[in-house]
């Protein structure tokens, strides 16, 4: 079992990560093309949520693919780009992710949702065997 984020609606299309520790980001089409090399049997479905659970991080998500834009464009090498993200994290601070600000009390069991095709999806959810 595997999750990523939904480079679909993270990333622009020739946008490389923004989040500096991660070296590439999938779509579900290209996951499953990646897995599929390794594994026999390969499921792949989207993770989503209540609007009111996911608006702050698909809200966090367009402010970073646009704010890192400059830097996260396919011409510069890994090593300059994370650089370059290091500094823009330093700017921005420490923030608590926007999913954990929604208090504990308003999470139950309908919160997440994971399954084919939904949209907006936050994270692709794989599930590969032999």
């Amino acid at each position: 079992m595997l999750v990523t984020p939904d480079r679909r609606h993270r990333l622009l299309p020739l946008q490389r990560p923004w989040n500096r520790w991660h070296v590439k980001e999938y779509d579900a089409r290209a996951l499953a093309h990646a897995l599929r090399r390794h594994f026999g049997d390969v499921d792949i479905q989207h993770m989503s949520g209540r609007p009111d659970v996911i608006r702050g991080e698909l809200r966090r998500w367009r402010r970073m693919k646009w704010l890192a834009l400059p830097f996260t464009l396919p011409v510069y090498p890994d090593r300059l780009r994370t650089a370059l993200l290091n500094g823009v994290h330093r700017v921005q601070g420490r923030r608590v992710p926007s999913l954990l600000r929604t208090p504990p009390s308003a999470l139950d069991e309908t919160s997440i949702t994971i399954g084919p095709g939904l949209t907006p999806s936050l994270n692709l959810v794989a599930v590969a065997r032999r």
